[in-house]
């Protein structure tokens, strides 16, 4: 695990650390003297994602908690497979439980998602960009793996990469074409500039102002495609709007565009729940080391 995730697995413990709830189950945790042995099941089909983070998590929110995964990050699985066998003291594994499911439930729901986009799109060469959110949540790192796990390729690998003008941006200039000219003289001929366009009329004029990219919203399918057409690969083209899966494949297809971004993919996301089987508590001395999983 690199360091941006296991700092952002940092900031989550920091952060749950200070919900009343914690306090209250911690304190349950270390007085309890009954550990529980549990089992992690997915309800649904789909690919598995959030176990580096499980095992990063656990022992970090009590010592006395045993993990065992029983399928990488990434594992295509059938429905109510075993994920993790945990054992832990009764408090601690409902600290734990409250904290890990969600995580787990949202990371391999990302996977899940896109690797059904990918499957699809791939073989009509559509690639599918990751594109942090822009109200980012406390998981986007983790969020950013999942989506890369599940077949997403980075947009940029920092921000300084690459610019996207917006709409607002070249109307405050004044016009697409001043607005590009700008950033055209202003940056390295190696940062490639992404312009928002609405209209087959700016389509035309980002091309001819010099846009290695264009962004295309509010636009029907026919506009789509004719677009496409205007552009004749001499600049990429994404087409930014929430697509549901798999009524959606169709029209991405017959549009003709290359890229479509893992924001257009995940809105909504679609529930990956997963379930815990508890076995029957037993009680261990206090002090005891709580025996290992078999």
């Amino acid at each position: 695990m690199n360091e941006t995730l296991t700092l952002q697995l940092d900031e989550i413990l920091k952060t749950q650390a200070g919900n009343p709830s914690t306090h209250w189950l911690q304190r349950l945790g270390s007085q309890s003297e009954i550990t529980t042995s549990l089992c992690f099941y997915n309800r649904l089909p789909g690919r598995l994602m959030g176990v580096e983070a499980a095992q990063y998590l656990l022992p970090r929110i009590d010592p006395r908690i045993q993990c065992q995964a029983l399928h990488p990050d990434g594992s295509l699985l059938l429905a109510h497979s075993p994920l993790l066998h945990v054992q832990a003291p009764m408090g601690s594994f409902l600290l734990a439980e409250a904290w890990l499911r969600p995580l787990m439930e949202t990371l391999s729901a990302i996977t899940t998602q896109i690797s059904q986009w990918e499957e699809v799109l791939s073989p009509h060469g559509i690639r599918i960009l990751y594109r942090a959110p822009f109200a980012l949540s406390p998981y986007c790192a983790l969020e950013k793996q999942a989506a890369l796990a599940g077949g997403a390729r980075n947009h940029r690998l920092f921000l300084t990469d690459g610019v996207r003008l917006h709409a607002l941006h070249y109307q405050w200039m004044g016009s697409l074409t001043e607005a590009v000219n700008l950033l055209l003289e202003a940056l390295p001929p190696t940062i490639k500039i992404e312009t928002e366009v609405t209209s087959l009329g700016q389509v035309q004029e980002a091309i001819e102002a010099g846009s290695h990219m264009l962004l295309l919203q509010d636009m029907s399918l026919a506009e789509i495609k004719l677009a496409v057409r205007t552009c004749q690969r001499r600049v990429w083209v994404e087409w930014v709007k929430p697509f549901r899966f798999p009524e959606d494949v169709p029209i991405l297809v017959e549009s003709g565009v290359q890229f479509v971004s893992t924001t257009s993919l995940l809105s909504p996301l679609m529930p990956w729940p997963l379930c815990v089987e508890v076995n029957t508590p037993q009680a261990v001395p206090a002090g005891s080391q709580i025996p290992p999983i078999e």
